[in-house]
Formats: C-alpha cells, structure tokens, sequence
C-alpha cells in the first residue's frame, strides 16, 4: 500500500510514551492481519502525529474489525493491552481527502491540463 490510507481505523491503547515501539508495531501489525485474532486481513500500520491507523485494503474487513466488541493483545511484559478501535474524526470531510498527503495549491495547479494548449 502506498501513503494514503483507503479504509482507516484509530486504534488507541496504553503503551506509553508519545511513540509506538516498534516491538509492538509489529504485533499490532500482526494482530489486525489476523482474521482469526481481529477480524482482520491485508493491512498496514501507520503512525500518525498522537495517532496509531490501521489502513486495511478492504473495506469489508475494516467493517469486521469494527464490529468485533474486544481487541486485546497479550504481551509478555505486560500482559494484555486492551485496545480502542473506532473510526477516525474527519470532521467532516471525506475518509479520502483526510488521508491522502497534503499537496501546496500551487503545485496542483501547476499539474492541471490547459484546455488551449493540451500538450503542456
């Protein structure tokens, strides 16, 4: 998957500090691609300024993840991790438009074709 983020939940736990280890990025990255575990499938991890998404490929298997009442992983340092999984604020606007990378307008413009000159 490349930097945007089709089907995005937030997944909030007590791991403590502001960043994810990257021991227990693996095991959530483990845990969501799991459809016995979670409910889960093809997905990836991507951290977020104070947020943690899982952005599944398939919206069918976010809807499971969702739907599944508990998510707890077991650590062997800590025991179990109970997990939060909801759906990501937009505030409003769409799934795609928060998730994809900011681009200067500008730098848009500068790319859209011009009716009088095709070539360009």
């Amino acid at each position: 998957m490349a930097a945007t983020c089709p089907f995005p939940l937030l997944v909030e736990g007590d791991w403590g500090g502001s960043g994810l280890p990257k021991n227990l990025k693996k095991k959530l990255l483990c845990y969501f691609q799991s459809g016995k575990k979670s409910g889960g499938g093809e997905c990836e991890i991507q951290e977020r300024p104070g947020q943690v998404l899982v952005c599944f490929a398939q919206e069918d298997v976010r809807q499971r993840v969702l739907d599944k009442k508990t998510h707890e992983l077991d650590l062997p340092e800590k025991g179990r991790l109970k997990l939060v999984v909801t759906w990501p604020e937009t505030t409003g606007a769409t799934e795609e438009a928060v998730f994809q990378e900011e681009l200067d307008p500008e730098q848009v413009n500068k790319y859209k074709p011009n009716p009088q000159h095709p070539e360009l």
